[in-house]
């Protein structure tokens, strides 16, 4: 589960370092770009950077096969979704090791946000454009409603060992980071709407964006705060997940 290993310390990352921005102790705000760039920052930061787009491909590839042989068998809207899903999922965080190896290996690593804008307005451009990144956005704003209903009746997607099922704080921490993750995918999928409507692709967000659209509302700073500790609270569930987590069929 080495994959999980490199997913959660990124989200410590980005969750640890917009809290101390949130409580004016320095870190800064940004998405999961922003938290592989502050490995590379660190001693011996290349061959960590190394490290990391070796664990975050093996997540990519792992969620890539869920999307494709659906081990779990799950039918329906429901299965369709999730497969869905874990599609994005596996592409995302293959950029993100893509990434990683770039910064590792010395070269420069365009940043995912203007990619993600470019690829945006790419996509408006087409015929059916807006509607196409509309219905993205209403996709993702559904995936985050499923993390809040994960959060709330303490349905995990993943299977855990009894070891850890009967901790209650593996509980808690679970939901906390599940909340903190909805409400950010909200926003991102919100976003995505409101550029399919307006026909403009500056509302793209990603995490960081996200998070800081959050910051920009009243009381901002608590509310950023404590956002960001959900997205670090995720952080730790994910190494749960490595630890005690079953694969699909054990």
């Amino acid at each position: 589960m080495v994959g999980h290993v490199a997913k959660g310390i990124v989200y410590l990352l980005v969750g640890g370092l917009a809290v101390l921005s949130s409580a004016g102790k320095g870190g800064k705000v940004s998405g999961e770009e922003g938290a592989v760039r502050s490995i590379g920052e660190q001693p011996f930061g290349r061959f960590l950077l190394i490290g990391a787009g070796l664990g975050l491909l093996c997540y990519a590839v792992w969620r890539l096969f869920q999307a494709v042989f659906n081990p779990e068998k799950k039918r329906g809207v429901a299965g369709a979704g999730l497969r869905i899903g874990r599609l994005i999922g596996g592409l995302t965080h293959g950029a993100l090791a893509v990434t990683a190896f770039q910064l590792g290996l010395g070269q420069v690593a365009a940043s995912h946000q203007k990619e993600s804008r470019l690829w945006v307005g790419n996509v408006l451009s087409a015929p059916f454009g807006e509607a196409l990144i509309a219905i993205v956005g209403l996709a993702l704003c559904g995936f985050a409603i499923y993390q809040l209903y994960c959060a709330a009746a303490s349905h995990f997607p993943e299977r855990f060992d009894a070891a850890a099922g009967s901790r209650r704080w593996v509980t808690a921490v679970a939901r906390i980071g599940l909340t903190a993750r909805g409400v950010v995918f909200g926003i991102i999928g919100a976003r995505l709407v409101q550029a399919g409507f307006a026909d403009s692709s500056r509302h793209t967000r990603d995490i960081g964006g996200a998070l800081r659209d959050v910051a920009s509302q009243p009381h901002g700073r608590l509310l950023l705060g404590l956002v960001a500790a959900g997205l670090a609270a995720y952080g730790v569930y994910q190494l749960v997940v490595a630890r005690f987590g079953r694969t699909p069929g054990t």
